[in-house]
């Protein structure tokens, strides 16, 4: 005799603590590798008098300023102001751009959750029945 089917208690998947968990550690470990990356060369050069003076042990007779044009020095705010802008910018669109993305992968994913296909939802009723079977085969070998 066959028996039949249990239903689980709680959901097998996704795991959300451990996903969240698994993407703020991977985010942190990108962001600190980043770091690292455009940081450490700038700890093996001398960039100050006073850098001079540490690493050659030696008094520092003379120093030679950073020749800079009256066009160069009153654009060096404004340029910094403009990065700081666009950055926050960058920032202020693109979260809800990846917040929108994100509900219109789930919204469209809704209507053929066993095969993962909704994102093809709209484009089926377009294509003859033969055509759409073998687009279904193809995705379903990639994924």
């Amino acid at each position: 005799m066959i028996d039949p089917a249990n239903l689980p208690a709680v959901p097998v998947a996704p795991k959300r603590w451990t996903l969240s968990a698994l993407g703020l550690a991977l985010g942190l470990a990108l962001g600190v590798f980043l770091a690292g990356l455009f940081e450490v060369p700038r700890l093996f050069t001398i960039q100050t008098i006073e850098d001079a003076a540490h690493y050659t042990r030696l008094p520092v007779l003379i120093a030679v300023p950073e020749l800079l044009s009256p066009q160069e020095v009153k654009t060096r705010p404004l340029r910094r102001k403009m990065l700081l802008a666009m950055g926050i910018a960058v920032t202020l669109i693109s979260i809800p751009a990846f917040v929108l993305a994100l509900k219109a992968i789930h919204i469209s994913t809704a209507s053929f959750p066993k095969a993962g296909i909704g994102w093809l939802s709209p484009r089926l009723s377009a294509l003859p029945k033969l055509e759409v079977q073998k687009s279904v085969r193809r995705i379903l070998r990639i994924t």
